[in-house]
């Protein structure tokens, strides 16, 4: 199966990419988020959460236990990069806080696509409507 690289614009705290990045066929998984943009600093933080979860679980199978003891109020908010820096500089690098339209966040995004282009056949734009 082929897997399709996701430029995920106006991402919010990311549910649209989270949706396409957790569909599975026989066959493997379809789509991987490779880059999402989000302006919005607390759902950046949020996006990325997601982005270093979906990647800890893809690599161990599993969440990080912290992350199901913190839901369960156990304990406090775990340092992400703590757990796994590698993993979490993945999730940075995929979740990006800009806002689109300056020339920095186009040269960023441009850079990030000719990746995406290099890693797969294909890519695929998706994004919600900004919300303001």
């Amino acid at each position: 199966m082929q897997t399709i690289g996701i430029v995920d614009l106006f991402a919010g705290p990311g549910g649209l990419g989270e949706g396409f990045s957790s569909l599975q066929t026989d066959a493997g998984v379809p789509f991987k988020i490779g880059i999402s943009i989000e302006k919005d600093i607390s759902a950046h933080a949020t996006l990325t959460l997601r982005a270093f979860l979906r990647e800890y679980r893809a690599r161990h199978g599993k969440l990080p236990a912290e992350f199901i003891d913190y839901h369960a109020g156990e304990i406090d908010l775990p340092n992400w990069e703590a757990i796994d820096p590698e993993i979490w500089g993945h999730a940075q690098d995929e979740a990006l806080a800009l806002e689109l339209g300056s020339a920095e966040a186009g040269d960023i995004i441009d850079s990030a696509i000719g990746d995406l282009q290099k890693r797969f056949k294909e890519t695929v734009l998706i994004g919600g409507p900004p919300c303001q």
